[in-house]
């Protein structure tokens, strides 16, 4: 069944992505995020489906403004079927080499504004019976992954909150799903901290946006509780908690060479 989809985050990346192939199968959907060049520019590449887009620019950490773009969006469409909470960002920097508002901003955008996104679509999804809430997270979300500590407590905290909610809204038929994308090349890595640092074997493994989008689209489809993308990263999951006097050695290793190649960089 074709349903209506909210994408935060919906302009650019995994998100655009996400909308295009959506609209190539016939949903509606709505493209939220929070430039409002960025918005048109993304609107006028999928505008052959206007009819059954919307777009709207609006930053996650504005409540208010999420009340007001969601209002819009039932009275469009008639329903909201599923928000896809994909806006977020990083930087590449130790947590003490940044400042307090950077620490705040990728907290407030990454956790809060799915917060936030969720409260305001709610009302919404109650009233029809019915709704999915698809919440991107990351590896980050389940493994430790420096230099990013900011992100990845965000990202852990996105996780967490999906597993509560999950059983919280189950009464309202209202299902919650976590993806935990790895990496990916998109504009995510487009900030002058990600483009200065030296190359290592781990940043070479990436998945293609399009796969990326075919899998998030599956859950839409088909909740999952979590689903990690690729899917060999539940295997790497699973030996983190089973074996970890077998794996924490190496990923301690990983993490220390990234720290200090990071901090040669500051010296």
């Amino acid at each position: 069944m074709l349903k209506t989809i909210a994408i935060t985050g919906g302009s650019s990346g995994i998100g655009f992505q996400l909308a295009k192939d959506l609209l190539a199968r016939g949903d509606n959907v709505i493209i939220i995020a929070d430039d409002r060049g960025k918005v048109d520019k993304a609107h006028f590449s999928l505008s052959t489906a206007d009819d059954r887009l919307m777009s709207k620019a609006c930053d996650v950490r504005d409540f208010l403004g999420l009340c007001d773009v969601f209002l819009c969006a039932k009275e469009h469409f008639g329903r909201i079927d599923v928000l896809v909470n994909n806006a977020g960002f990083a930087t590449y920097r130790p947590f003490e080499k940044s400042s307090l508002q950077e620490l705040l901003d990728i907290s407030e955008v990454n956790f809060t504004g799915v917060v936030k996104a969720t409260k305001a679509v709610l009302p919404y999804m109650q009233a029809q019976g019915e709704g999915h809430l698809v919440n991107i997270a990351s590896l980050a979300g389940k493994f430790t992954i420096t230099p990013n500590a900011i992100y990845c407590g965000a990202k852990h905290g996105v996780v967490g909150l999906s597993g509560a909610l999950r059983h919280e809204l189950k009464r309202f038929n209202i299902e919650v799903s976590v993806v935990c994308p790895g990496r990916v090349n998109t504009n995510f890595c487009d900030h002058e901290t990600f483009q200065k640092r030296a190359a290592r074997p781990e940043t070479s493994v990436n998945t293609p946006i399009e796969k990326m989008s075919k899998e998030i689209i599956k859950v839409i489809d088909r909740p999952r509780t979590l689903k990690f993308i690729p899917g060999y990263w539940s295997v790497v999951s699973w030996m983190i908690n089973s074996m970890p006097f077998c794996i924490a050695p190496l990923f301690d290793s990983i993490h220390h060479d990234r720290i200090e190649c990071i901090y040669k960089e500051y010296n």
